[in-house]
Parts: C-alpha cells; sequence; structure tokens
C-alpha cells in the first residue's frame, strides 16, 4: 500500500545571503616534485592508532609501512618504504633543521623524534624529482614544521583512550566464547603558546 501526502511550500521573503568563496590551489608550475601536505586539522582529526603523523603518510602513492601495534610502548612512529627504497633511505627535517636519526646516521622514523599532532603546523612528504637542498637520501623526504607563537597566551589540554570497551569482539572469539583482547593506551597532554617575554 502506498500513501501520498501533497504538500505545497510557499516561497519566502529573503532575508539573508550567504556568500560563498572557494579558491582552488594553484597547480605548481615551477617544481617537478611529488609532494604530500598534511596540515594541522587533517593531523588531528584522522584517526591513527598511535597519534603518530607516519601513519598518514603511509597512505600515499608510492609509500608503503607496516601497520604498527597500538599496544607497543614508543614513539608510535612507523618507518615507510618510499618508492620501493629501504626505510632506512628516507631523511626528516624538523623546522629546517636536519633531523634523520642522529643515533644510527639512518634515515629510519621508527626511533626518531615524535612530536604531537597539537605541536605541528605542516607534515611534507616529498617522494620524488625534489632538489639537493633536501635530497640527502634516495628515498622519501619528510619535513616538520611546529606552530608559531602568537601575540596572546593559548594552548590545549587533550586526552585519548583507547580500551578493548569500546571495541566490538572479533566474530571469532565470539563463535568460541573468548574475551575481547585487550587494547589499552592512554595519552594525555597540554600545550602553550604565547609571546616571547622581553
Amino acid at each position: 500500500v502506498v500513501s501520498t501526502m501533497p504538500a505545497q511550500l510557499q516561497v519566502g521573503q529573503t532575508s539573508e545571503s550567504v556568500t560563498v568563496v572557494g579558491e582552488l590551489p594553484l597547480v605548481n608550475s615551477t617544481s617537478a616534485t611529488t609532494s604530500r601536505q598534511i596540515d594541522t586539522r587533517e593531523l588531528l582529526q584522522v584517526p591513527t592508532s598511535t597519534r603518530s603523523f607516519t601513519h598518514l603518510l603511509s597512505a600515499e602513492p608510492g609509500v608503503s609501512a607496516d601497520v604498527p601495534s597500538a599496544l607497543v610502548n614508543g614513539t608510535g612512529n612507523i618507518s615507510p618504504s618510499v618508492n620501493g627504497l629501504r626505510t632506512t633511505s628516507n631523511s626528516v627535517q624538523f623546522n629546517g633543521i636536519d633531523a634523520t636519526n642522529l643515533s644510527s646516521n639512518e634515515g629510519s622514523l621508527s626511533d626518531n623524534i615524535s612530536p604531537a599532532p597539537e605541536t605541528l603546523d605542516e607534515v611534507k612528504l616529498q617522494t620524488s624529482l625534489y632538489d639537493a637542498s633536501v635530497g640527502r637520501s634516495g628515498g622519501g623526504n619528510f619535513q616538520l614544521i611546529t606552530k608559531s607563537g602568537t601575540n596572546e597566551i593559548h594552548g590545549s589540554l587533550y586526552t585519548f583512550v583507547q580500551n578493548e570497551a569500546f571495541n566490538a569482539n572479533d566474530y571469532f572469539y565470539n563463535r568460541d566464547g573468548n574475551d575481547k583482547p585487550r587494547a589499552r593506551r592512554h595519552e594525555g597532554g597540554f600545550t602553550i603558546g604565547g609571546p616571547i617575554l622581553k
């Protein structure tokens, strides 16, 4: 049985206007570099298992990496392979300073710096055709830029929790009467910034 209800809507008066302006990013015609930039909003809103910027970069074309265990106590970084090269063939720059793993002189990101996403303003991955100023290694070039200060004191407080209470049990665990695997990770912190006191 199908029932219909005819409805008629009256056109109302225009009381306000909304102007939508959108600008498409220009194609970079001065460089052949293949790169990907991730801003603060994407770093904070796209979920990753260990809250590391390296997880978002592993989804790029030509980049592959293993999924890390969320329960390992460490930086949470993964060291991706870029364009089929070794995971130690990457280079890292932090605010323009070479930060390639100084302990082993390798480009592995797994034991390198791991700033909280709240402190990063931009992450850039260059995968090919980059110039000699960043071409220390043959793999990818990771550039991290932190947020700059302002003339006002500002900050944030954050906590992130992973717990098996929030997860559904695996189908086969349910079938066999097994409990959900334990999955607990708690991360918290704060950021604060402001003007330089002279």
